[in-house]
């Protein structure tokens, strides 16, 4: 493996073997990354270890490999190689780098949230060529997710594997989480109700993050008759939330009722009769009944005209009408008269007269 540190270590070997037990000793030698063979760094060693130390020697900066062998008095036995190496690292490094999971969406704003992350900032190259220890990931704050809608300020400090600090660093993130707020408004008219006018829907639109993409939407007229009729508009911001704003419904009715008034043929002076009426309206309604009747006035003969006016529930009318004739009462009829007949006339006869004489 790789052991990171700042020169001041311990190397330790297993101690070896000699079949006359006679005394050893021990050669420590070492070569970094550009070096073609090890050269020593410590001979007539009695003890199992050497230690790199402030207040005796301390090792080189680069990347060092070790080996070791031991020697009795009549001769030195095999090389024992170190199975790792040693980066020796004694250069503050660079500053980490944030780094984002993703891109902005418009700017410098993010949509729904980022995670930012601390990465290595480049550490130099030792001075054999080899790299540098680099930044110990243990040693910056873990990756932080911003999910909230504003800006927020992410900040920290690290070192290098070898204990070397970096200086710190820090970011600002806008997030916009948040949708656009979009409303719809109809002005006076009561939406869900009729109304015999034309209605005007305006729009807004606001965000609290990125900002909406331009101002809000036209403002549209609704002019033709219909119930329910619903109006939308959308209302997008920056990063691309988008919020669709609709009016609630809108009814209008324009046109007047329909009906008709039915009277009767001629009537006579004083007789009591009525004409009958019918009325729809296809989009509000009738105000009142959807049919009925009216009395007729027959007081005197003549050629009349009668009319019934209805109202549908947004204030139009419709006035219904029609035409009636009264009569005099017809004369009564003569009664037949008897044709005169020739009764039979006594014809006089003459009455004996007695004459008068003359007395003596």
């Amino acid at each position: 493996g790789v052991k990171y540190d700042r020169g001041t270590y311990l190397v330790s070997w297993g101690a070896a073997l000699d079949a006359q037990g006679d005394p050893l000793t021990y050669r420590l030698e070492h070569m970094d990354a550009d070096d073609t063979a090890y050269s020593p760094v410590a001979t007539g060693i009695r003890g199992l270890d050497y230690r790199f130390s402030s207040d005796g020697f301390v090792e080189q900066q680069g990347t060092w490999r070790y080996r070791v062998r031991a020697a009795d008095p009549t001769g030195a036995g095999a090389w024992k190689n170190y199975s790792g190496q040693v980066v020796v690292d004694r250069v503050s490094p660079p500053a980490a780098r944030l780094v984002t999971d993703r891109a902005p969406a418009w700017q410098d704003w993010y949509r729904d949230g980022v995670e930012v992350r601390f990465v290595d900032g480049g550490d130099p190259a030792l001075p054999d060529g080899s790299p540098g220890s680099g930044l110990d990931p243990a040693s910056v704050p873990a990756p932080q997710l911003i999910t909230t809608t504003g800006s927020t300020v992410v900040s920290g400090a690290g070192e290098d594997r070898s204990g070397n600090a970096a200086p710190p660093v820090s970011g600002t993130y806008r997030v916009d989480a948040d949708v656009p707020v979009a409303s719809a408004s109809t002005g006076t008219y009561q939406q869900g109700t009729w109304t015999k006018s034309s209605v005007t829907v305006t729009f807004s639109c606001s965000d609290v993050g990125s900002g909406p993409v331009s101002a809000a939407p036209a403002p549209v007229v609704v002019s033709g008759e219909g119930a329910g009729q619903l109006r939308s508009a959308d209302c997008a911001d920056r990063v691309g939330h988008v919020t669709t704003a609709s009016s609630g419904p809108i009814s209008i009715d324009k046109s007047p009722p329909v009906g008709s008034l039915s009277c009767p043929g001629d009537v006579t002076v004083g007789s009591a009769v009525s004409a009958s009426w019918t009325a729809s309206d296809a989009l509000s309604g009738l105000s009142g009944a959807a049919e009925g009747t009216i009395e007729l006035d027959t007081t005197r003969a003549g050629t009349f005209a009668a009319s019934h006016t209805v109202a549908d529930a947004v204030g139009h009318t419709a006035t219904l009408s029609c035409t009636y004739r009264v009569n005099e009462p017809a004369a009564p009829a003569a009664s037949p008269t008897a044709e005169p007949t020739a009764e039979p006339t006594a014809v006089p006869t003459a009455e004996p007269t007695a004459v008068p004489t003359a007395e003596p």
